[in-house]
Parts: C-alpha cells; sequence; structure tokens
C-alpha cells in the first residue's frame, strides 16, 4: 500500500515539473514580440469595429 501511494507522489511530483516547465515556456513565448493575448484580440476587434463608418459591432463580432 505504502509502495502505491509512493508511487502516485513520485508521479504527481514529476507532474508538477512538467506543469512548471510549460508554465515557464509559456511565458517566455508571450514575452516575444508576436504573441497577442485574447484580451487584446477582442479589444482591438472592438476599437476597428467602433471606428468603422458603420459602426455596427454585431456585424464585426457575429458575421465572422
Amino acid at each position: 500500500m505504502k509502495k502505491i501511494e509512493k508511487q502516485k507522489q513520485s508521479q504527481l511530483l514529476e507532474t508538477n515539473k512538467k506543469i512548471e516547465l510549460l508554465n515557464q515556456e509559456f511565458e517566455n513565448f508571450k514575452n516575444q514580440n508576436n504573441f497577442i493575448s485574447f484580451d487584446k484580440l477582442i479589444s482591438t476587434v472592438l476599437l476597428k469595429s467602433n471606428l468603422d463608418k458603420n459602426k455596427n459591432e454585431e456585424k464585426i463580432l457575429f458575421d465572422w
């Protein structure tokens, strides 16, 4: 029983390390100039729709 618990604990530790590495890789990727977050993307779309001549936000958001 203890052997199984140790294996589970070991797997959890290994998984946590992998998650930390992936998070670090993602942070590095985000810091690059060519990354745009979803929030920035939506803000840009809304801003451009407001600057459009017909100012039809529904057209921009729902007619894709």
